[in-house]
């Protein structure tokens, strides 16, 4: 079974008008929110294998803030082509994870990674109406083998398993 799950970036801060849009730093409220899903990270049952991050300076702190709360951090590929990307150029990077990788995190922007989760689910399957910051959906495909390659991953090959999001964790 693989296991995908997308992570929209913490809250950012609009203080400095001078900073461009992929330059923009998480704000308080952010790195609270991102410590909040550190810890819910850490105490699943599953372990991140790799990760696709954007280059965004927001999503890079989220990264970075995430990780100082577990126990290692796993392999990394920072993604330029994530960055505010539709869903089929996230798809994309998907895709070329090595096919080890059982559970794979991708932390980016929306709305890609709420119309991701939309393409990527099965019918029937929960779906996220609404993707806030700092939110993180699991899915899950059970019919892809562990050691199938994620070339695979596709529309409709997946379910949502879980959807958490800080302000259930307080």
């Amino acid at each position: 079974m693989k296991r995908l799950i997308l992570l929209r970036h913490a809250k950012s801060s609009w203080d400095d008008a001078s900073q461009t849009d992929h330059e923009r730093p998480l704000n308080q409220r952010g790195r609270l929110a991102t410590a909040l899903m550190g810890a819910w990270f850490r105490e699943q049952p599953w372990r991140i294998d790799t990760a696709i991050v954007s280059t965004s300076l927001r999503t890079r702190q989220t990264w970075d803030l995430l990780t100082r709360q577990w126990d290692a951090a796993p392999p990394v590929r920072f993604e330029a082509s994530i960055y505010e990307a539709e869903s089929a150029a996230l798809l994309a990077a998907i895709r070329v994870t090595p096919g080890a990788a059982q559970t794979l995190l991708m932390v980016g922007h929306n709305p890609g990674m709420e119309t991701l989760t939309a393409l990527l689910t099965a019918q029937g399957s929960r779906r996220i109406s609404r993707f806030p910051t700092a939110a993180a959906a699991v899915l899950e495909a059970e019919d892809i083998s562990d050691t199938e390659e994620w070339t695979v991953a596709g529309q409709g090959r997946f379910k949502v398993v879980e959807f958490e999001q800080p302000k259930t964790l307080v």
